[in-house]
């Protein structure tokens, strides 16, 4: 139930109103209107909980400094500002931390659209020649798990190629824009390569399986992909270690202004301007560019 709600909150339609309860915060007061409570109170409620759910979460689940992280930070910045009346800047460093989130979860999202796309064009069947003299070279259709090394697959027109193979019989165009990028289709004679998962686009060419299942040059990509996708990207781990490095050095020097000046809101403005609002929103920004 708690995370159910906690998704819906992080979702783009509530952080967007979020944001803009934070522009009425921030307008209104300069125009002259005058409300009950302050708008900004929408935004830290709907952007303010999937934060401290996130910090809570790391601080009870991650392992050694990884517990302390930006979300921790920024949640005891916010929690700081409210506790001295400044809920726009309770609010603005809450958005801050949901939009960082939107952008993650986007890159995320297309890295495995991208995977289940690439998935989809593993072939299912080949057409495998019979290895019999008296059957006078009939074709059977076959599952490409069967496909065997060495089997004789006939590819017609049309038709995706099952396995890495080498041409022994026929000319024809290839589309391997999925392996290479190229936009147009090769010429392919006897003796040159084919790849699992392109596409003959003309001619009827025989190939000898050289490399199946789990070999094949597609099954290789898809297994990079997926170790990608489960990877975090080196930009990524270096902010994870600054951020868990940044909090404590942000509460020290919060703590010693607060006891040099007697001033409180010294303190919390401290803790708000050490808030990575800036590495939160640069790295899953770097990575969806990339």
């Amino acid at each position: 139930m708690i995370k159910r709600m906690n998704d819906f909150l992080a979702g783009l339609p509530m952080t967007v109103v979020g944001g803009v309860f934070l522009i009425m915060s921030f307008v209104f007061p300069r125009t002259g209107i005058v409300l009950p409570i302050d708008p900004a109170w929408v935004t830290v409620i709907i952007c303010g909980i999937p934060l401290l759910y996130l910090a809570v979460w790391r601080v009870i689940y991650n392992k050694g400094i990884s517990k302390i992280s930006s979300a921790l930070l920024i949640s005891i910045a916010m929690i700081a500002a409210i506790a001295i009346g400044d809920l726009f800047a309770a609010g603005e460093v809450a958005f801050i931390m949901e939009i960082g989130a939107i952008l993650e979860d986007m890159t995320t999202n297309r890295a495995k659209k991208g995977l289940k796309k690439l998935i989809s064009l593993a072939p299912t069947q080949g057409r495998r020649i019979i290895d019999d003299k008296s059957m006078n070279g009939l074709e059977e259709m076959i599952p490409a798990e069967q496909i065997r090394q060495n089997d004789v697959l006939r590819v017609l027109p049309g038709e995706t190629i099952p396995v890495d193979g080498i041409i022994i019989q026929g000319e024809t165009s290839i589309d391997q824009s999925i392996m290479t990028g190229e936009s147009l289709p090769v010429d392919k004679g006897i003796g040159e390569d084919v790849f699992c998962g392109t596409i003959n686009r003309f001619g009827s060419i025989d190939i000898r399986a050289t490399k199946v299942g789990e070999d094949s040059s597609l099954q290789k990509l898809i297994r990079m992909v997926q170790d990608a996708e489960n990877k975090q990207a080196p930009m990524q781990r270096i902010a994870d270690k600054c951020a868990s490095w940044l909090v404590p050095v942000a509460m020290m020097i919060a703590i010693i202004t607060g006891f040099a000046t007697q001033d409180i809101v010294r303190a919390v403005t401290v803790l708000v301007v050490f808030c990575p609002c800036a590495l939160v929103l640069a790295t899953p920004t770097a990575i969806m560019a990339a």
